[in-house]
């Protein structure tokens, strides 16, 4: 069936395009979220995309977590999301 979470930015300037809210499968992951994410706003890298928890604030680091199973993120109905920049391999 499926569930919809809404979408915030983590910054002031955020990711652009980013849609106020998400469809997502009763099985998505951590990582098939952010490429999601990455699709509808048009970032050509999922891996700049990260996932915070809405209450603590923390990166929710564990790409093949099912996003059901993430309780804050489910008790509030909200994903925070920024935009990560380019990473660095050095």
């Amino acid at each position: 069936m499926g569930f919809t979470l809404k979408l915030t930015n983590r910054s002031r300037h955020g990711l652009k395009k980013l849609p106020s809210t998400i469809e997502l499968a009763d099985d998505a992951t951590i990582e098939s979220t952010k490429k999601q994410i990455a699709r509808s706003t048009g970032t050509s890298d999922f891996n700049r995309i990260g996932i915070f928890d809405p209450v603590s604030k923390k990166t929710i680091k564990d790409c093949n977590a099912f996003v059901r199973d993430q309780e804050p993120v489910m008790k509030h109905g909200e994903i925070v999301v920024k935009d990560l920049g380019m990473l660095s391999l050095h």
